[in-house]
């Protein structure tokens, strides 16, 4: 097969693919973030999880919780263990920014 008989949308996709070989499902999550065409990524969804964890951490943070509320929350409201949330919260600071520390006039 040549290149040229690849259709352009399936080309992206799969230079996409070929970017993302040997990346953990936090690193696609965080290239998911940035990319400019998101609406035509396909996430697993172990790594759709991860990113709705990361979000809910993020609204909660902006919500003025405590770094123990939030990951209090998260393991009840996505049944998983205190340690994947609180991966999920190391992920989404790395991300997003230090959001613990947003000051209270961005509110």
């Amino acid at each position: 097969m040549k290149e040229n008989d690849i259709v352009v949308r399936n080309q992206s996709e799969l230079r996409r693919q070929e970017r993302m070989r040997g990346m953990n499902d936090r690193d696609i999550v965080a290239a998911w973030y940035r990319a400019e065409d998101a609406e035509y990524w396909k996430l697993t969804q172990r790594q759709e999880d991860m990113r709705r964890r990361m979000d809910q951490a993020k609204a909660l943070f902006l919500a003025r919780k405590t770094y123990t509320e939030v990951y209090t929350t998260i393991a009840e409201e996505f049944g998983v263990a205190i340690s994947t949330a609180r991966n999920d919260i190391a992920a989404a600071m790395k991300l997003f920014g230090d959001l613990e520390r947003v000051p209270k006039e961005a509110h």
